[in-house]
């Protein structure tokens, strides 16, 4: 569970500069899609919901990870649909 909440706090993004700002746009990306991969491996559904919403507050407001927000807020929504978050 302790590993869970090191990737919540390691999923937070660090203020840019111009001349680092493209670097951070792949990495930012390649961070996101990797940890989409671990929401359906989560321990419960409390991890999995702070994973989404992590990885949710990471996301938006950035337009090359668009995709992938939409993909997440999908799964938040099937799973409240379900009424299992």
């Amino acid at each position: 569970m302790r590993a869970w909440v090191g990737v919540n706090g390691r999923s937070s993004v660090p203020p840019q500069t111009a001349v680092q700002h493209n670097a951070n746009t792949f990495a930012v990306t390649a961070m996101v899609q990797q940890a989409m991969q671990y929401v359906d491996q989560t321990p419960d559904l409390e991890t999995k919901k702070e994973l989404i919403k992590t990885l949710d507050s990471v996301a938006t407001g950035k337009i090359y990870v668009e995709i992938e927000r939409a993909r997440l807020i999908k799964k938040l929504a099937i799973e409240r649909k379900n009424k299992v978050l």
